[in-house]
């Protein structure tokens, strides 16, 4: 309070907040994860300067999640001889959560506005795979519905060509057999992708069976 600086804390729009709580060194934000309903603070502590106060402000019995990056957060940025680089900012969890949320992750990202590097916090970083298998699923479902109506199209044209007198019969019905055949391999492509999404399901499966293990 009334330093230099300050401290930004900024999430997406997929994190649900509840309320965002401020004080003189601290910015405390209540979160819910909609997809385990588990709810969670999170609380951004700008730690004092002085030696003796900030080792009395660690004393609570976190975890250091640990980080991904440049092993440093702060540099004095020299370009010569006296560049200083540390280690000054980190991600600390309680037990409860690092154990509810054992995939999470951190980044160290440089921040060239700022003598500080940002850090990113992911508490569920396979949730872009989840997405992407909750795409394949939509894909898959609509592909399925177009791919047969599309087979029972191109046979119905078949049994009506065949009862029927139309001049170049033998070259319109060598076409439609080339459009069948395309809806069969299409159908097949379908198929193909059912199979990976059932291994994707299984593969997760396994992936939860050995982390509770």
């Amino acid at each position: 309070m009334n330093k230099s600086g300050g401290m930004t804390v900024m999430w997406n729009k997929e994190v649900k907040v509840l309320v965002v709580l401020t004080t003189a060194f601290t910015m405390e934000v209540h979160i819910m994860d909609t997809e385990i309903n588990v709810d969670s603070w999170f609380i951004g502590i700008y730690a004092s300067t002085d030696d003796q106060i900030r080792r009395n402000q660690w004393k609570n019995g976190l975890i250091d999640l640990g980080f991904e990056g440049n092993p440093w957060t702060w540099s004095n940025h020299w370009n010569q001889e006296g560049e200083i680089k540390q280690r000054l900012d980190r991600a600390l969890g309680s037990s409860d959560w690092s154990q509810q949320f054992d995939r999470a992750n951190v980044k160290h990202i440089e921040n060239f506005g700022s003598d500080h590097s940002m850090l990113l916090l992911d508490s569920n970083p396979l949730k872009e795979r989840r997405k992407k298998r909750i795409a394949i699923l939509k894909w898959r479902n609509n592909f399925q519905a177009n791919a047969r109506k599309n087979i029972e199209k191109v046979k119905k044209q078949l049994e009506e060509l065949k009862n029927s007198d139309c001049q170049d019969k033998m070259g319109r019905n060598k076409m439609l057999k080339m459009q069948l055949k395309e809806a069969y391999d299409e159908e097949e492509t379908f198929w193909n992708q059912k199979s990976r999404v059932q291994w994707l399901k299984e593969g997760d499966r396994n992936t939860l069976f050995f982390t509770q293990v």
